[in-house]
């Protein structure tokens, strides 16, 4: 069964009748092939006006978080990581079949470094570590650069999605 299987696998690809993109929806086979580091893309969101013409004064391109989330070329919504926690909750729930669905947890560097699509609105966020209300040792600004270039690494060594990682970090 298996060996028909892939015989008829390999007719349909070799025809062109599928893609072995069609076949492989994961991109696994790209995992074996050796891939360079990804270059990890940051993105800087200052809390107001003042602050971005200060970052812009040192040489820093920055985007105010109202002015991302407003302008009607490029209108990002940027949240917390734990919104993002909240709404995977929502995945897997079936009463009928009774699945609850999945845990909240914390949401890991990897997940926040991916823009999100639902329903043609593109969605952004930002890592927990950075959540105020949750972690109060994002106050401590040596520990925060540590984090921060801990998490870029980690990113480099275990990005395997296409594209490049983004994070997103406001600037309070």
């Amino acid at each position: 069964m298996w060996a028909q299987s892939m015989y008829i696998l390999a007719g349909l690809l070799e025809e062109g009748l599928v893609n072995i993109g069609e076949i492989d929806p994961l991109n696994r086979r790209l995992s074996t092939l050796p891939r360079p580091d990804p270059l990890v893309q940051v993105v800087l969101l200052a809390e107001d006006d003042r602050l971005c013409e200060e970052l812009k004064q040192k040489g820093i391109s920055s985007q105010t978080i109202a002015g991302v989330e407003k302008d009607p070329n490029c209108a990002i919504g940027v949240f917390p990581a734990k919104m993002l926690g909240e709404a995977y909750t929502y995945l897997g729930i079936s009463k009928k079949m009774g699945l609850t669905g999945r845990i909240l947890k914390r949401i890991g560097v990897l997940s926040t470094s991916m823009l999100y699509c639902v329903k043609q609105e593109v969605f952004a966020f930002y890592p927990s570590f950075l959540d105020h209300e949750a972690f109060y040792l994002c106050l401590d600004s040596e520990l925060l650069v540590d984090v921060i270039s801990t998490d870029i690494a980690y990113l480099k060594s275990n990005w395997k999605l296409m594209g490049c990682p983004t994070v997103t970090l406001p600037i309070l």
